[in-house]
């Protein structure tokens, strides 16, 4: 099957055009420094309000951190204060003697059946 020019598609025996003039290479020129200045404004507006994100991404991560070593200097002076309150258990552990207190309870449950004992 043969290809067939249509009319007027731009291809076949369409005459030549004649080469722009002057005034409409400066119109296209305006043209298009008009279409380049208004890609330029809308990047620029982009910048903008990533310059802006990122100013409140950092005073964000400033107030972050600032919390986190609040948080560390909390934990630092707790674990301080458990590890005293250790130590203070461990002194009253080492000086507690359970050898009294056993022997108190055999001599109490001693007497208590001894006195259990008498009455019947």
């Amino acid at each position: 099957m043969a290809y067939r020019a249509l009319p007027g598609d731009g291809t076949g025996d369409a005459a030549p055009r004649p080469p722009p003039t002057t005034e409409q290479l400066l119109a296209q020129q305006r043209e298009e420094l008009q279409r380049q200045d208004r890609a330029l404004d809308e990047l620029s507006g982009t910048i903008a309000e990533a310059h802006g994100t990122a100013a409140a991404i950092g005073e964000t991560a400033t107030l972050h951190t600032r919390l986190l070593d609040e948080i560390a200097d909390d934990v630092e002076a707790g674990t301080g204060h458990v590890e005293r309150e250790t130590s203070r258990l461990d002194v009253v552990r080492a000086r507690s003697d359970t050898k009294t207190l056993w022997l108190t309870i055999m001599a109490l449950s001693g007497w208590f059946l001894i006195m259990l004992l008498m009455k019947l």
